[in-house]
C-alpha cells in the first residue's frame, strides 16, 4: 500500500512539473527588469508585461532554422497594448530566447532580447 501511495504521490508530481514545464519566462528586455515576456506554449499565446499593461500575441508560425543543431523557432504577434501598432516576438525554443519587435506604421524597432526560463505559468 505504502509503494502504492509513493508512485500516485510521484505521478502526481511529475504531472504537475509537466503542466509547468510549458510556460517560459523571460525577463529583463532592453535591460529593463520590468520588462518580462511571458509564454504559454499550452495555450499557444505569449505576453509582453511592460510595467504599465500587457500586450497579448497568438502563435502564428513555427518554423525550424537551418543551423547544426537544429532550432525550433516559434513567431507571435498581437496588438500592442500601450500604443498603436503591434508586437512580433521570435522565441528560439532551442536556445530559450526571445527578440521582441514593436511595429508601428510600416517601422519595425527593437524592443529587446532576453534569455528565458521555465517559471510557473502567470494568472492572465
Amino acid at each position: 500500500m505504502t509503494k502504492i501511495l509513493f508512485v500516485a504521490v510521484l505521478l502526481v508530481g511529475i504531472n504537475s512539473f509537466a503542466a509547468n514545464s510549458n510556460f517560459y519566462e523571460c525577463g529583463g528586455l532592453a535591460g529593463v527588469d520590468e520588462y518580462r515576456v511571458g509564454i504559454d506554449l499550452n495555450r499557444k499565446i505569449a505576453g509582453f508585461f511592460d510595467n504599465d499593461s500587457t500586450s497579448m500575441m497568438k502563435l502564428v508560425k513555427v518554423e525550424s532554422l537551418e543551423t547544426y543543431p537544429p532550432q525550433t523557432q516559434m513567431i507571435f504577434q498581437g496588438k500592442e497594448a500601450s500604443y498603436d501598432g503591434y508586437l512580433k516576438l521570435y522565441f528560439n525554443l532551442t536556445a530559450k530566447s526571445v527578440t521582441l519587435y514593436s511595429i508601428a506604421k510600416g517601422k519595425s524597432t527593437l524592443v529587446g532580447r532576453a534569455k528565458c526560463a521555465l517559471s510557473k505559468p502567470w494568472s492572465w
